[in-house]
């Protein structure tokens, strides 16, 4: 399950979105699993100790996906009104 966080981790760094998007979903599962049953890492760590390691690098991995987002609706809607420009200059020049 580390492997598959520190992966997504990974593709966040790499802006590989689908990279993430196929951790998580292996992951998933196997979050929920270990939440079910309670663990104790090897090496004395605590579930608790664990899971806020988890929710923190989740955290990380939305925001940076936030922004991600943020900037392409802005790109989109810039695209957009260009169109719009060219369109009316268009139909204006004739």
């Amino acid at each position: 399950m580390e492997a598959l966080t520190r992966e997504m981790i990974a593709g966040k760094e790499a802006d590989d979105w689908g990279r993430v998007t196929n951790a998580e979903t292996e992951r998933r599962p196997l979050v929920r699993e270990l939440i079910e049953a309670g663990f104790q890492q090897e090496g004395g760590e605590t579930a608790d100790e664990w899971l806020r390691w988890l929710l923190a690098t989740e955290n990380e991995i939305i925001e940076r996906g936030r922004s991600i987002r943020s900037e392409l609706l802005q790109e989109a809607q810039t695209a957009s009104e260009g169109q719009k420009a060219a369109r009316a200059y268009e139909r204006h020049r004739e």
